[in-house]
């Protein structure tokens, strides 16, 4: 309805902005390796990664209904995929083509020798070309965000041992102005808290460990813990 009407559109977007101007709901048209992707993207939609995974894990392992698990998966993947962003449509590409694929050959061992690297390369394949993007805005301020964190790493290495603290501003090239707060989710926890954004990162990556290592005592222990890191792990750009 946003993209038939436009007086629609400005509707929603005028309803999902915060009294401080923020936006809740990103509705945009954005070309990714030539398609056009008209997106509407709710901010906490990257979370739906997490249950998108476990329909996928009971699809496979045949966990319950067949057919409720078939329909929630397609639920959840279509809501990724009507996000439109680069984060969205990588999981996506990630869950079907990698543990959607393990978990279909996962009993046939020369399957997997020959499935999984072709696999792996084709994902990493399509993200360094969502990251080579040209033409995209997102991309052109992602590059020269880096441009900051290397003229503050030549003038003031000792910063990422130390940090800059928590709200502390530094002017980007990305934004052409002073922020607290750029793209770069990990450079960005280096920046602000220096050694002990290990500790943060500890805090957030070992519960993912623990299930995983444990997950013969968790009956989803698996799919939870891979939708909690490819979750992680593709908010590195935001």
């Amino acid at each position: 309805f946003c993209f038939v009407y436009p007086q629609f559109k400005l509707i929603i977007e005028n309803y999902a902005t915060t009294n401080d101007g923020r936006s809740v709901i990103y509705i945009s048209s954005r070309t990714f390796l030539g398609i056009n992707f008209d997106g509407v993207f709710y901010t906490p939609l990257a979370f739906v990664v997490i249950p998108c995974s476990i329909a996928l894990y009971r699809l496979f392992i045949n966990k319950g209904s067949t057919s409720y698990n078939l329909y929630s998966t397609i639920l959840f993947s279509l809501s990724l995929f009507c996000g439109g962003n680069r984060a969205c449509l990588m999981c996506i590409v990630i869950l079907w083509g990698g543990f959607g694929i393990y978990f279909f050959i996962r009993k046939n061992f020369i399957l997997k020798m020959l499935l999984l690297p072709i696999c792996a390369t084709g994902i990493i394949t399509i993200f360094f070309a969502f990251s080579q993007e040209k033409n995209e805005t997102s991309n052109e301020i992602k590059q020269q965000h880096l441009l900051t964190y290397k003229q503050l790493l030549n003038s003031n290495p000792v910063v990422y041992i130390t940090g800059m603290g928590a709200g502390s501003k530094v002017y980007s090239y990305g934004f052409q102005a002073k922020t607290e707060l750029m793209e770069w989710t990990y450079l960005e926890l280096i920046r602000l808290y220096g050694i002990f954004s290990l500790y943060i990162l500890y805090i957030f990556y070992n519960p993912v460990y623990r299930l995983w290592k444990n997950k013969k005592y968790y009956q989803y222990g698996i799919p939870v813990s891979l939708g909690s890191l490819l979750y992680m792990l593709s908010s590195y750009g935001n």
